[in-house]
């Protein structure tokens, strides 16, 4: 029998930490090995893709380049099991009441975590499509579905067109670039 502290970390209580970047990063692993895809953990990053130079062809994304990876890639078996659970979480368990957009199949986990006294974040990290992640928080929400409510209300904006991003005709920030001199 497993010590009753180890069952409780196991489920996320205690002394296990995590931000939002650190479970959107799993998440992403869980899709990408689901997928048979040999991704290992990526170090964090924003974009997986970016805009070429506007002045040539401004609006095909471009893959950003291979950053650094954080451990080994999860084994496509475990992932796939792992997914499976998060599928039905999302069908039958805590997260069914998540509207998936345009019958898009969603898996999620939620979740509460103790912070300080008798206060709980309501966390929920999901893969829309088998392709997207979104993970979000509600601190001190007080119950997990605090973030199924407001991940309803992302994936309720979510665009119908799953397709490859879109990159605007001008850049969103400006673009440095070295000089000649």
């Amino acid at each position: 029998a497993l010590p009753i502290s180890l069952a409780r970390t196991g489920i996320g209580q205690e002394s296990v930490r995590s931000s939002v970047i650190g479970v959107a990063l799993a998440t992403a692993v869980i899709a990408d090995s689901r997928a048979g895809l040999k991704t290992a953990a990526p170090w964090p990053g924003l974009t997986s893709a970016t805009c070429r130079d506007p002045g040539g062809q401004g609006d095909t994304p471009v893959a950003a380049p291979v950053r650094p990876t954080v451990g080994p890639a999860l084994p496509t078996r475990v992932g796939r099991v792992v997914y499976e659970g998060m599928r039905m979480a999302a069908q039958r368990g805590t997260a069914r009441a998540l509207t998936a957009p345009n019958g898009v199949e969603v898996a999620a986990k939620t979740g509460t975590a103790q912070t300080v006294g008798t206060h709980f974040d309501s966390w929920l990290t999901a893969i829309v499509g088998g392709r997207y992640v979104v993970t979000l928080v509600i601190a001190d929400a007080g119950g997990e579905s605090a973030a199924v409510r407001a991940g309803s209300s992302v994936l309720s904006a979510w665009p119908r067109s799953f397709a490859a991003p879109v990159c605007p005709s001008a850049p969103v920030a400006p673009v440095e670039t070295a000089s000649a001199e």
